[in-house]
């Protein structure tokens, strides 16, 4: 199923329009908060479930990234702008030349038209008896915070037989004001972090989790990750190499480890 099919079941809408289309608005309980969520073919089958997890009376805004053919430009296209199932909906289809992360939240962030935003990806999730305390956190919020850090919590299976799986719980800095302006930097592994910082805002802990299910898959889908994020890793540093140096070594240093293992399973090592 292509992911515009995808998208569609699951925004459960009769299509997505080749000209950008308004729906009258339903009335609902309205809520200063923006989901902001990148996608693609290969994981468009995560959407149904995440939007399912997500609660009412919230913008999202999901971005179709799709690979500029030989003679096309970059550009962004709205597709889809209304009311679905109790959220307003912006679809939009962003044609890309050379992938990079940060541009494509960047694009996500840019759709967004409330002041706080979550970044979320479509094999996360969140948990329902959660959603009133999401909602809270923003409201009545020092001016001062500009940030907010989440935990990101998952499970990796055993990719080799006798072995245990791993649990994991990951930091996240998900939820930010949009009215700073501060934008993701990194061209995987990316960060907004020392932008909110350096613009004078603080970031606080919420401890509202997210559930990340990405790794629960296959040995040859993580590998084809491992081996995207080790060279999207070296053209960060390679690149803008007074950038978060130490995040960026070590971030390569743990994906390459995870890249030989994974390898070395595949060649019967």
């Amino acid at each position: 199923m292509k992911v515009k099919e995808r998208i569609k079941k699951a925004l459960k809408v009769k299509g997505i329009p080749e000209e950008p289309k308004s729906v009258e608005t339903v009335e609902q309980e309205q809520h200063d908060f923006s989901f902001a969520c990148i996608t693609c073919q290969q994981d468009a089958h995560y959407l149904e479930d995440m939007i399912a997890s997500l609660p009412k009376g919230v913008e999202l805004v999901i971005v179709n990234t799709i690979p500029c053919k030989d003679d096309e430009e970059e550009s962004i296209v709205l597709r889809f702008d209304g009311e679905t199932d109790g959220r307003h909906t912006r679809v939009a289809d962003y044609h890309y030349k050379r992938w990079r992360f940060d541009k494509a939240r960047n694009v996500s962030i840019d759709l967004c038209q409330r002041e706080w935003v979550m970044w979320i990806d479509s094999d996360d999730r969140l948990v329902p008896s959660y959603h009133d305390q999401l909602l809270s956190i923003t409201q009545g919020v020092s001016a001062c915070v500009g940030g907010v850090t989440m935990g990101c919590f998952g499970f990796q299976p055993p990719y080799e037989e006798g072995k245990r799986g791993a649990y994991y719980a990951t930091p996240h800095l998900r939820i930010f004001r949009r009215s700073i302006g501060a934008k993701f930097r990194g061209i995987v592994h990316e960060q907004i972090d020392a932008q909110i910082t350096e613009a004078g805002f603080v970031v606080v802990e919420s401890d509202v989790p997210i559930i990340h299910i990405g790794y629960v898959t296959d040995t040859k889908t993580l590998l084809g990750k491992m081996r995207r994020n080790v060279s999207l890793l070296c053209q960060q540093i390679a690149t803008d190499p007074d950038y978060l140096t130490e995040y960026y070594r070590k971030a390569l240093t743990n994906n390459l480890q995870t890249l030989n293992e994974l390898e070395g399973l595949q060649n019967g090592r």
